[in-house]
Parts: C-alpha cells; structure tokens; sequence
C-alpha cells in the first residue's frame, strides 16, 4: 500500500497533528546524534564507533524527511479537496480564484516534476550510504542542479498561493466568519508550509558535486488524492508518493520507466527564459501580496516565514542610529525579498508576449511598493531620532523630507561688530512625520574665524569656518559653560550634542535657502527664542 493511501486508512485530517510530531520526534533524535558524534567533548573511542554508523543515521534522516513530505501531501490534498467541495457552495470570487490558483500551483511540473523530486530522493538516501559514487548519465552534476531547480521551484509556487491562503483566511476572521472557509485555507497553508520545507531540506541534502551511482526506475500509478482532485493527486505524486518503495517486492503494472521519462523531458526553454524563470523564483512577493500587506516589510517577511526578530533587532541596536537601523532593514528586505536591478536585467531580453515578462513586472512593483514604504518608515524613525547626525540631514534632503532651511541669523557673540560677528544659526525644519505628526526642528551653528556678517556668510571660504555643527531644538542653546556647570555638579557624562556638518552638505543648505529666498520662502528664523 502506498505512503498516502497508509496514512489515510489509519489517521483522519484532524489526527496527522500527532503524526508530525512523531516524525519531528524521530529527526530530533537523529539530530541529537549527529550532534554527539561531532561534539568535541565525546570520546574518541565513542566517536569512533558512532561514525561507524553515521551512514544509516544520515540515510534515516532522508527517510524522515520523505515522510514528512509525504504527510504533508496527503494534508494538501485533503483539505484542498474539501476546498473545493466549498467553493460549490459560496459566491466568494475571490475565494473561487484561489482555489484555481492551487489547482494550477498543485499541478505544476507535471511528470518531469515527479521524475526530478524521486531522483533527489535516491540522491539524498543512497547518496548519503554511498558517498563518492560513480555518476551515472542521469544523475551528473548538471541534472541535479536541474532537479532542485524544479523542485525549488515548485515548493515556491505552491508557497505563494499559501500565503495568499493565510491572508484569505485572516481576511475572513476578521469579518467574524464562523464557516469552515477560514479553516480549510489554513489547513491547506500549513500543509503546504510542512510540504515546501521538506523539500527545500531534500534540496539542501543533495550535492551537485557527487551523486549516487545508480537511480530508482520505476514509479507506482497511486496517486494521493481522490481521483475527483487531479491537482492535489498531482501534488501528492511529485512528494515522492509515486515511486517504488524501498523494500522488495514485484513493481507495479501501471509502472514506467523513469529514466525514459527523465530523458524524455526536453527543456525547450531559451536561456533568457531559464535565467528569467530562475530570478522569479528569489522573488518570491508577488503585486497582490505586497498591497494586501500595505508593503510592510514586517508583515511581508512573516507571511512569507523568515526571521521577523532580525528586523527588530535591527531598530533596537543599541549601536546602530536611525539612519543605520534603516540601512541593515533595507539590506534585510534585499535578502529576502530580491533587488530590482536583477528583475530588470532578467526582462528586458524577454518579448513582451512572454508571460514572464509580465511576471517580472509584477515583481518589479511589489518591490517598488515595498521600498515606498521603507522610505516612509525610515523618514518617521529619522526625524523621531533623539541624536541626529549629519547622516540623517543628508538622507532627509535626498527624500525631499525638509520642509524648510532659514537664512542665517546672527547670534551674539564676544568681539561683534555691529551687524557682524562669529557665531550663526540656521533652522532646519524637517516635514511633519507620515501619520502627521510635527517633529521638532533642528539647528545648524556656524563659528566662523573672522567677522561675517548673515547676508555674506554663504561667500566664505570653506577655511574660514572653524566649526559647523547641528543640535537639537532642546539643546540649541546649551553649550560649554552648561557643560562646565554639569560635571561640577557631578554630570561628568553631560554634553551636548553636536553633529559636525562638512563643506558639501553645509554648502547644499546655503543653495537650498537661495532657492527658497528666490521663490520668496526663505526669511530669518521667525520662532527665535534665544
């Protein structure tokens, strides 16, 4: 009796939670293992007699993670049948479109599919026995990259419509749906969630380095699924369901040779095509996804199951500032999400008729959308930024985040001679944060060497400014003798923050005050209060 047809007379839907855990029991046994064998604190003689085994331990491993897949099938393809048998019963056409989208998803690859994930199977188990085999004309270095290029591919086809699932179903709660909608989509999620990490894990395991020196070539007809569910059947079949068993016995009648079959599917594919397929695949954020999801990194990442608490850690980096904070999110989202240079470079050799193309320009703006939204973000975290540096005036002024740059002021200062003195102040006025709320301004001062005056200040020489540095609205008027004054009142840590300003970025806010003066925006500071 097949894997799935076993699972089903002897557990219902409800009962395969148990199952997981015995398997996840099972690896963790045989983690544990591998684990002592590797630990320096094992005796060599233990050492020695427990890599003796290794190899059963190794091919166990591959044998657990076969069966979780092929639990996983059997859950796909029983909670999609039941999906189906609702969708006869609702007129939710978005619903009616996401199980189409899981037939097509499920049903993807068709029998090169099967072929690949049971060669990757052989590779992985008698791989993991006999390591160092002779490659045989199947199984060379090229083809199992080609296997786990579909495998891959397909875990993230159906891990797409997954997430779309878990939206759907959210979507559902929050209207206080009480039918069984919102829980079969979950089921289907989980299921395909278990599915793609054991093939991902399968993919993992396989070196395109070496191969086994021989290859199973028989495959069973059973498919997983009732035959009224040809796409969950198909999905149940590409889990390794399909293929002949491992202990002896007589093949079966309907079985065909799957090296014919392996050598039989012909990549008609042109290289822009392949490396076009090969990009979509690390571009796993789809237009729909990242608008249902507002382009929210936090919420993209965790549909999509990677380390939300990196971006976390990232904000609350004790090390890190605003502006630094942002740059480690940002270079997160490439990670993960994938860079927009590389979708490009991929369409643009693609005719527009191509479906790929227009794949890839989907994907080109979920990412627009995504780094839209990091922009707002990380312009918010900016201007709430207690400490601001020069870093965060610069990136404020490429966003177009500054409302607004005063003319210089003159402040007094010791030596002034009529309208001229040493000392300036320019107030610079971010934009108000995205949910509106006003940010407090900050404050650029110039110490100058020699008497200028405001109007003039802008034509000095850069070797005439002996300090410019930038503090905040609460410190702008504290300075040294408030620093003297704190630390002989025992505040030796108080100091007030400066950020120094360069020649360029000083010179860009003399242009941007020329700009406004000629537009008639840039006056004096009128909110003076020193």
């Amino acid at each position: 009796m097949s894997g799935p047809a076993f699972l089903r007379q002897q557990a219902s839907l409800d009962d395969m939670a148990a199952i997981f855990d015995e398997l996840k029991g099972y690896r963790d046994a045989l983690d544990d293992y591998m684990r002592l064998c590797q630990a320096p604190s094992t005796p060599s003689a233990t050492r020695v007699s427990m890599e003796a085994i290794l190899p059963v331990v190794l091919s166990s491993r591959a044998v657990q993670n076969e069966a979780v897949r092929l639990a996983s099938a059997v859950v796909i393809a029983d909670s999609s049948g039941r999906l189906s048998r609702l969708a006869k019963q609702v007129t939710w056409p978005e619903f009616q479109q996401r199980v189409g989208e899981l037939k097509v998803a499920a049903s993807h690859g068709g029998e090169a599919l099967s072929e690949a994930i049971g060669y990757l199977d052989v590779a992985a188990d008698v791989g993991a026995r006999h390591a160092g085999g002779a490659l045989t004309q199947h199984l060379t270095p090229e083809k199992l990259a080609e296997y786990k290029a579909m495998a891959a591919a397909y875990g993230e086809g159906l891990h797409r419509v997954g997430v779309r699932l878990c939206l759907d179903a959210a979507a559902r709660l929050e209207m206080d749906d009480t039918s069984d909608l919102w829980r079969a989509m979950l089921d289907v999620a989980h299921g395909i969630s278990a599915y793609r990490t054991s093939l991902q894990a399968l993919c993992d395991s396989v070196s395109t380095g070496k191969a086994p020196s021989r290859a199973r070539s028989k495959t069973k007809g059973q498919a997983a699924s009732p035959a009224q569910e040809p796409s969950s059947a198909r999905l149940a079949e590409a889990s390794g369901a399909s293929r002949k068993p491992r202990g002896k016995g007589n093949r079966s009648a309907g079985s065909t040779s799957a090296a014919g079959k392996a050598s039989a599917a012909r990549d008609m594919r042109t290289g822009a095509q392949k490396h076009a397929d090969t990009v979509l695949n690390g571009f796993p954020v789809d237009l729909k996804t990242a608008r249902q999801l507002n382009g929210d990194i936090d919420q993209i990442a965790a549909a999509l199951d990677q380390d939300v608490g990196e971006i976390e850690a990232a904000r609350k980096n004790p090390r890190y500032n605003a502006v630094q904070a942002a740059d480690a999110i940002r270079e997160l989202a490439r990670k993960w999400f994938g860079e927009a240079e590389r979708l490009s470079e991929a369409q643009t050799p693609l005719p527009r008729t191509d479906a790929r193309s227009g794949q890839l320009a989907d994907r080109l703006q979920a990412l627009e959308l995504i780094h839209q939204r990091l922009d707002i973000q990380e312009a918010d975290e900016i201007k709430r930024d207690a400490l601001p540096w020069d870093q965060h005036l610069e990136r404020l002024l490429q966003r177009g985040e500054i409302e607004h740059v005063s003319a210089p002021i003159r402040l007094p200062s010791e030596g002034d001679i009529g309208h001229q003195g040493t000392l300036f102040e320019m107030r610079i006025q971010p934009k108000p944060c995205s949910n509106e709320e006003q940010v407090a301004p900050w404050f650029l001062h110039l110490h100058t060497s020699e008497l200028a005056s405001a109007e003039g200040l802008h034509t000095l020489e850069s070797d005439k400014f002996k300090a410019v540095h930038m503090k905040t609205s609460q410190e702008k008027n504290l300075g040294r003798t408030w620093e003297m004054l704190m630390r002989a009142r025992g505040r030796f840590d108080a100091k007030v923050h400066r950020a120094p300003i360069g020649h360029a970025l000083r010179d860009e806010l003399f242009a941007r005050v020329q700009v406004e003066s000629a537009s008639g925006r840039a006056v004096a500071d009128p909110a003076r209060a020193h």
